[in-house]
């Protein structure tokens, strides 16, 4: 099983024996009871939030230098992780920037983005892993109707850019992440709005309980083949 289609095409295809009917793609999708009380409220700043594991400690310094001194512009940084403490420590330089830590993930995080505008996924691309994953965020911001932001050079940005539901930009680099929030909130929010638009219009196909049959009725079949000796 993997949660990526990129690790079966972009890696195990060249470095394992496993064909592709071996492979079963489940991705990192959430459940639509946590999200079934969704809804956005009104608030009057323009929120980019990471919302997870609080690691890449590089790539959130990236987004609170990024943030600085934007009027009419808040970063939310929300979850624990082994960055937790530095990122904190870093927030009290920055006046735009709220600090949530731990959550309960199914009580909590539809009510964390409900006041969110755009999701921030933009990691250090230097490890492969980073490279050819799909995150949580993605999904969250899927059905949540909400932009995400991600690393260019990544699988994760193909995928972005094959569904509509995001921008790019180069992981580390400042003046290219303040230049997209600049170009959202003053110049192209209507394209902003219309990804919003396309990700409610697919939402319903990012849902865990869309894949938990199939997953099943796979395993099934695999024993049973194993099992007679296929």
């Amino acid at each position: 099983m993997v949660t990526s289609p990129y690790y079966y095409s972009d890696y195990y295809k060249q470095k394992t024996r496993f064909n592709e009917e071996d492979i079963f793609l489940f991705e990192n999708v959430p459940e639509r009871s946590v999200f079934s009380g969704f809804k956005r409220k009104p608030h009057d700043v323009f929120r980019v939030a990471f919302i997870g594991g609080v690691r890449y400690f590089n790539s959130i310094r990236t987004l609170f230098e990024a943030a600085k001194e934007i009027d009419g512009l808040e970063v939310l940084v929300a979850g624990k992780g082994p960055d937790s403490e530095r990122v904190l420590e870093l927030s009290k330089k920055h006046s735009n920037v709220k600090i949530k830590g731990e959550y309960n993930y199914k009580k909590e995080i539809a009510s964390l983005y409900s006041d969110v505008d755009l999701v921030y996924a933009v990691y250090d691309t230097k490890g492969i892993n980073e490279r050819l994953a799909l995150p949580n965020k993605l999904y969250e911001s899927i059905v949540c109707g909400i932009p995400i932001v991600v690393s260019k050079g990544t699988c994760l940005e193909k995928y972005v850019k094959e569904l509509g539901v995001g921008f790019s930009v180069s992981d580390g680099n400042v003046d290219e992440l303040r230049a997209l929030f600049l170009e959202i909130m003053e110049k192209n929010y209507k394209r902003f709005q219309e990804i919003s638009e396309k990700e409610s219009e697919i939402r319903e196909s990012f849902f865990y309980e869309n894949v938990e049959q199939k997953f099943i009725e796979w395993i099934s079949a695999k024993v049973t083949s194993k099992t007679r000796g296929d």
